[in-house]
């Protein structure tokens, strides 16, 4: 089948739709980012443009959105989701006062956040399915993504917080002096989680294309605490839909705490706590489990 298509405008609504719990004061800010009138939103594709997804502004300032180009795909509709999610958690904390000093603080929340927008457009759209073939490409999707942080995820953020430790330790002690050092190590390292470094001699090269390395030192293992507290604060919300409003008041009190204290104190979620891990495991089980039967139902 066609994979479906969506105009912005579809798509805008798509979002607006899945966040809706989240209250009239997170709505309104949404809806002023995504209304082309504001001039808020960078996502028409042209020649020139910067390979990449982001969301930019300054405390106090007004954030905007940045795609390389919007072309309605559902991967398109689920970086909006994720992008718009960045730009009205900081709206709302510039906007609730929150001192600049407060203004920054741990990228696995922030991420958590944008991450938890994804899980919810897809959910929203497997809902409002006007075909059972596009329902079914919603939850694929959807459980693809919650089955990752437990089978892909882990792995790879283990593997890349890892080699860039090691990577840093060993320049320190003389022990990597040359590029071919590098690649040693991603090699070493990388064959404790996949055989494809001892069947394809060239993927040892492959860690120079995480850009984070590069440009965000010691971020990546953000992207496994981001995962793991979007998919608690799913999992709560599925239980509760009122939970949505601890939700956006821990996005307005900035970081004037340490974040796993505020994440313990407004979320009752704590990262260090085993149960937790166990409650977002049981959650991918059980959606994984469900989507089996919907789709052993559809071949029968």
């Amino acid at each position: 089948m066609p994979e479906p298509r969506f105009s912005i405008g579809e798509a805008s609504r798509a979002v607006i739709d899945a966040t809706e719990a989240f209250g009239p004061e997170y709505q309104s800010e949404l809806a002023s980012l995504l209304d082309p009138h504001n001039g808020r939103m960078d996502i028409v594709p042209g020649k020139g443009r910067i390979n990449s997804w982001f969301t930019w502004g300054a405390y106090g300032a007004t954030w905007v959105v940045y795609l390389q180009g919007f072309d309605g795909y559902l991967a398109d509709v689920v970086v909006l989701a994720h992008e718009c999610a960045h730009a009205v958690h900081f709206s709302l904390f510039s906007k609730a006062g929150v001192p600049w000093y407060y203004g920054y603080g741990a990228p696995y929340v922030t991420e958590g956040f944008a991450k938890l927008g994804e899980l919810l457009v897809l959910d929203r759209l497997a809902a409002s399915a006007q075909s059972r073939a596009d329902r079914l490409l919603y939850l694929r999707q959807l459980n693809s993504k919650l089955a990752s942080v437990r089978y892909g995820t882990m792995f790879g953020s283990a593997c890349a917080t890892g080699f860039e430790t090691e990577v840093y330790r060993r320049v320190q002690e003389g022990i990597v002096k040359k590029p071919e050092d590098i690649h040693e190590l991603w090699a070493e390292l990388g064959r404790a989680y996949t055989p494809d470094f001892d069947r394809y001699s060239d993927v040892r090269y492959t860690w120079a294309a995480i850009h984070q390395f590069f440009d965000a030192s010691r971020y990546y293992s953000n992207y496994l605490f981001a995962w793991i507290l979007a998919v608690s604060m799913y999992e709560r919300l599925q239980a509760d839909p009122a939970f949505a409003g601890k939700i956006v008041d821990l996005m307005k009190a900035g970081w004037s705490d340490e974040p796993a204290v505020l994440l313990r104190t407004r979320l009752g979620i704590d990262l260090q706590d085993p149960k937790t891990l166990s409650r977002v495991f049981s959650l991918i089980e059980k959606r994984l489990a469900e989507f089996e039967k919907e789709i052993q139902a559809d071949q029968k």
